[in-house]
């Protein structure tokens, strides 16, 4: 059986990791714009949910834990977990299923999701032009940019 691939010149083949593995940009694809604004979204509201989860346990009067967490840190700990899942989903939403994991591998770390958008803005500069990118870099700046948060 013959294969056929129709290859676009606006497609961008971004390498991700060491094992060669890479993902898939076509600029030229209409639903981008509205994928990329919905992932915004959701990430946002991801991290309005993770603050007020931390503002929650940071109420809570700290326990001594059954292992080396206290009970605040191991909440703590566990709402960043679900949220680094959460937004994970986003980003194969973005840009296809096991994107995430091609990315980032098996670890997790505050600001993965910055340091994502300056790996793409070059790509989506040359398409989108300087404004729409700098309002994405913007929103993604603000809720990741500055690792001394007092979310945690």
């Amino acid at each position: 059986m013959r294969k056929i691939r129709l290859r676009s010149e606006t497609e961008y083949r971004i390498e991700v990791n060491d094992n060669g593995e890479y993902i898939v940009l076509d600029v030229a694809d209409p639903t981008f714009p509205l994928r990329l604004a919905q992932y915004a979204e959701k990430v946002q509201h991801a991290v309005n949910k993770l603050k007020t989860q931390q503002d929650l346990v940071n109420k809570q009067k700290d326990k001594k834990g059954k292992h080396i967490l206290s009970k605040n840190e191991y909440k703590k700990l566990t709402a960043y977990d679900e949220i680094y899942k959460e937004i994970r989903g986003y980003v194969d939403e973005l840009f296809g299923e096991g994107t995430a994991q091609k990315i980032y591998g098996d670890r997790n770390w505050f600001s993965m999701f910055g340091d994502l958008q300056k790996c793409l803005e070059p790509y989506l500069l040359e398409v989108y032009g300087d404004k729409s990118v700098n309002e994405f870099k913007k929103m993604i700046e603000k809720k990741y940019g500055n690792e001394e948060s007092d979310v945690i």
